[in-house]
């Protein structure tokens, strides 16, 4: 099990969507395990992302369905990490959230979904995120990651080729289905 804090860090000096120009954002930022108080900060932060993301995550319109919520943040089955990057302006709030759930049929493989808030993405926040997931599903016996990803998400697609991971990707119904190496060669996402 590891500690409830993963990573606090502050920002690099990156500009959050919708700044002013003059005004290079700093802020702290909590990488940490999901807890059960979260299901609210969630769901502000999923009725604060714009419906384009929204349908990047769930590769459809999608409305937040706060049982779902409760489920992800409730349910501690050793078959799932979540985590959740959040900041205090002034209050806590989540502004990304990231898991996966391992394959019940091939439990070598599991299946990661990241959502980071449009004003803190291009942030380092969701690299931050996988890193960490990558880290977590290694100790758990995890070999790869099955992503399905829309083609013209192109900040996920990003991500993943600038992981410096061993990747192939197909296209398959529509979607790039991308299988992730977590340790080629003895080597771990950094």
């Amino acid at each position: 099990m590891i500690e409830m804090i993963i990573d606090t860090y502050t920002s690099e000096n990156l500009m959050l969507k919708n700044s002013k120009p003059t005004h290079p954002a700093q802020f702290p930022v909590t990488i940490r395990r999901v807890d059960q108080t979260d299901v609210a900060l969630i769901d502000e932060m999923h009725n604060r992302v714009s419906k384009e993301s929204l349908y990047y995550r769930f590769l459809g319109p999608k409305k937040t369905n706060i049982d779902s919520l409760r489920c992800l943040c409730i349910d501690k089955t050793t078959s799932k990490v979540v985590l959740v990057a959040t900041v205090q302006e002034p209050m806590e709030k989540v502004v990304a959230l990231g898991y996966f759930m391992v394959n019940q049929e091939n439990p070598t493989t599991a299946e990661p979904a990241l959502l980071v808030e449009d004003r803190y993405q291009g942030c380092g926040i969701g690299k931050r995120i996988i890193k960490e997931m990558c880290s977590q599903a290694v100790k758990m016996g995890i070999e790869t990651f099955d992503i399905f990803v829309d083609p013209s998400n192109y900040p996920m697609r990003h991500l993943i080729q600038r992981s410096g991971l061993r990747y192939e990707s197909k296209f398959n119904n529509g979607l790039s289905d991308i299988r992730v190496w977590l340790h080629p060669n003895g080597r771990v996402y950094s």
